[in-house]
């Protein structure tokens, strides 16, 4: 089972609001792309536009036509700060999370983030410049938000995506990412559960 394209994509769009404001290469120039101060701290305080800036910085970087290498480099550097990969694994491994030692908490942790980077590598290089709308924000009871975006694939449907994020002291992070109704939790709740029998 692997994780749809539409997902694989999606989760690239949380790229941290940081990262807007560092150089990014076009196909017409290498300058870099400033990010003024008050889109930075509207950034910080509504995950929407955060999502938007990291979208924008995506889009530039995958436009240059990037190497297998430098997309590596550039998802561990870009994307995975976006993302709370410790509460990824803790909903992943479910009741098991609660028996394992700090080490491997750890470890499993690194596993998700490696496995899910190497995803969205490999379904990178199928990008095709679509084109990204997005819905309004929705805020819950216990603070978190959920972004939702419409990938535009000419031909086809949009493919709906949902970014579940919470407020952590490092600022915004998706902690699970839905693609036209499959939860990467689920999915890695799924791949832990047949990995640990």
């Amino acid at each position: 089972m692997k994780l749809t394209y539409v997902v694989a994509v999606a989760t690239l769009l949380s790229v941290s609001a940081a990262s807007a404001g560092e150089a990014a290469k076009t196909e017409q120039s290498t300058a870099p792309v400033a990010v003024p101060a008050s889109a930075k701290s509207e950034a910080a305080a509504n995950p929407a536009v955060e999502l938007k800036q990291g979208l924008d910085t995506l889009i530039q970087f995958l436009r240059s036509a990037p190497s297998i290498a430098e997309l590596g480099t550039y998802l561990e550097e870009k994307i995975a700060p976006g993302f709370d990969f410790e509460f990824m694994s803790q909903a992943s491994a479910g009741s098991l999370y609660r028996y394992m030692e700090d080490d491997q908490k750890a470890r499993l942790a690194k596993k998700m983030e490696e496995m899910f980077l190497a995803s969205l590598a490999e379904k990178l290089a199928m990008y095709d410049n679509q084109d990204v709308a997005y819905l309004p924000p929705r805020r819950n009871r216990r603070g978190q938000v959920m972004v939702s975006a419409l990938v535009n694939n000419p031909g086809r449907y949009p493919g709906r995506i949902d970014f579940r994020m919470h407020q952590t002291k490092g600022g915004w992070k998706v902690y699970d990412v839905v693609g036209n109704g499959a939860s990467a939790i689920a999915y890695y709740r799924s791949y832990f559960r047949k990995a640990m029998r």
